[in-house]
């Protein structure tokens, strides 16, 4: 039985993941929390729904459109609220009230438009497959597969790829990056895009494995925020540590707790790693000379 709950723990923190990657992404590139996410992870989450359940398009293409929706959301963010607020030299609190004010605008008319009750997706039955004393669903072996895949994929991209060394020469200094003639914007541009489909792809097999509602993305970027920052901020492999952490404890917690401790136990493995070990998993500890 445990080894069940630790599976399911895996293949939510996969979940879990993606929209923990985009948050990371966005922060290394802008340097403040992007809280927009959240909103990117309901925006796949709800196009997803509105594929399956209205259009009956099927998972397949529902995914591919949950994942264009989310991308041109992030563009649509980045070019109407994030660049006009760097141009004035907003300070990072100031991104993050922003994109926070957003989320809950976001919330709010997904819930006029949708219903604030719980959506589920009509993806047909789902076969049980036991592997040992272990039994999942073919869903959550589709989804945990599929989100493995996209974060190797992007993990990937990051080492191997020209667009991947200018995001890391832009984390590392957005003048240096400039002055060697790396077109700053664009690149950034660009990450919000991919980083808001990664979490819209979230949002997307969260619904399909669970439900959706106009809270899960302010849970999600929760979850998210907390990972990155117990995995060491900035650090991409940290962020997926983080998240694949938070996904296992909160399984077991669920299988041995009331469901009112999930998130107590998340906010309690963040203070024990900011207490303990406040540069997080990979983080690289600094200390002052």
């Amino acid at each position: 039985m445990f080894l069940e709950v630790f599976f399911n723990g895996i293949s939510l923190g996969t979940l879990y993941c993606l929209i923990t990657v985009g948050f990371a992404f966005t922060y290394n590139v802008a340097r403040f929390f992007d809280i927009s996410q959240g909103a990117a992870f309901l925006f796949g989450g709800y196009i997803g729904y509105q594929a399956v359940n209205v259009w009956h398009m099927g998972l397949f293409p529902g995914f591919l459109l949950a994942l264009l929706g989310s991308g041109v959301f992030g563009a649509v963010v980045d070019l109407a609220l994030i660049t006009p607020l760097r141009k004035r030299e907003a300070t990072p609190l100031v991104l993050f009230i922003a994109t926070l004010g957003l989320l809950m605008l976001t919330q709010s008319v997904l819930a006029f438009h949708f219903g604030s009750d719980t959506k589920v997706y009509e993806s047909g039955a789902s076969l049980t497959v036991t592997l040992g004393n272990i039994s999942v669903s073919q869903n959550q072996i589709r989804m945990a597969v599929s989100a493995l895949a996209l974060i190797m994929l992007t993990l990937l991209s990051v080492r191997l790829t020209a667009f991947g060394r200018r995001i890391r020469a832009i984390a590392d200094s957005q003048t240096l990056s400039a002055v060697v003639g790396i077109p700053v914007k664009k690149v950034i541009f660009m990450v919000f895009i991919f980083a808001s489909a990664l979490s819209g792809a979230g949002g997307f097999f969260f619904g399909l494995d669970k439900t959706i509602d106009p809270n899960s993305g302010m849970s999600a970027v929760l979850v998210a925020m907390i990972a990155s920052i117990i995995g060491g901020v900035g650090n991409i492999l940290g962020a997926i540590a983080g998240a694949l952490v938070l996904g296992i404890m909160g399984s077991i917690v669920q299988f041995y707790l009331p469901g009112e401790w999930k998130y107590t136990t998340i906010f309690i493995i963040f203070i024990i790693f900011v207490a303990v070990r406040k540069q997080g998993i990979l983080g690289i500890e600094y200390r002052s000379t």
